[in-house]
């Protein structure tokens, strides 16, 4: 089982999130432009899941999203990670190991 961050560091991760989606498109474009790698479809991102409850699309048996790379996939999804503090960076250990993403510093 995945370490649960508290509920109000996952608001601030989400609200974050979201803020950058609606109101900062420029800024989010210019950070996605920064990461390298791609999704390897670890599923740690998907079974974290959103204040406790997992993500829909995610298939327990195969620990992979079943709608990556389709138009359902939701669109924080595609854009996750976009930047170090948006992957959860040092507060759950399993991102860190299995994500395909990374940052030059």
């Amino acid at each position: 089982m995945l370490e649960r961050l508290s509920f109000f560091t996952e608001l601030r991760i989400r609200f974050r999130t979201q803020f950058y989606y609606f109101f900062r498109k420029k800024e989010l474009k210019e950070k996605i432009a920064k990461r390298q790698g791609k999704c390897n479809q670890c599923g740690v991102c998907c079974e974290i899941g959103f204040f406790g409850m997992q993500c829909p699309f995610f298939d327990k048996e195969t620990k992979k999203c079943r709608a990556f790379g389709t138009k359902k996939m939701p669109p924080t999804c595609r854009l996750f990670p976009f930047d170090k503090a948006n992957r959860y960076e040092g507060r759950v250990p399993e991102i860190e190991k299995s994500c395909g993403y990374w940052w030059e510093e």
